[in-house]
């Protein structure tokens, strides 16, 4: 009996930590507060862009990346300079951002720390700027 209620005990607990770990695909951790977080296809990307007239837009590739092609009205905040975190955190934190790269990954990363920074809405362009010149 002693042995049931201890298994018993562990397996509600193991439960219990596993339900507090659970993620939203939309919403992500951000300093106890909830941080929309999204990846957009370019048309829901191109949508919310055209909807929301207080958007961020930001770019993190490089500079000759950027200077080759770019989304109108775009930022470009190098991922691989040693500012960059400095220059994110100048952004404003409670107005929505949409940032891309040129496939996915540098903005995945980008978006991933705006969330740690207390970024409150973030939609990242799915597969980067390559999928938006096609």
């Amino acid at each position: 009996m002693k042995k049931t209620i201890t298994l018993f005990t562990i397996l509600i607990t193991f439960l219990a930590c596993q339900n507090g770990t659970q993620n939203n695909d939309n919403a992500a951790e951000n300093n106890g507060d909830s941080a929309i977080y999204e990846r957009l296809s370019v048309q829901d990307f191109q949508k919310k862009l055209s909807e929301m007239p207080d958007v961020q837009l930001v770019d993190v590739r490089t500079p000759e990346e950027y200077e080759a092609g770019k989304i109108a009205h775009a930022v470009n905040i190098n991922f691989y300079d040693d500012t960059f975190k400095d220059e994110l955190g100048k952004l404003n934190k409670e107005a929505p951002v949409l940032v891309y790269c040129a496939k996915g990954g540098r903005s995945k990363k980008a978006a991933d720390m705006m969330v740690e920074m207390g970024f409150s809405e973030i939609y990242e362009l799915e597969k980067g700027y390559s999928s938006w010149e096609q």
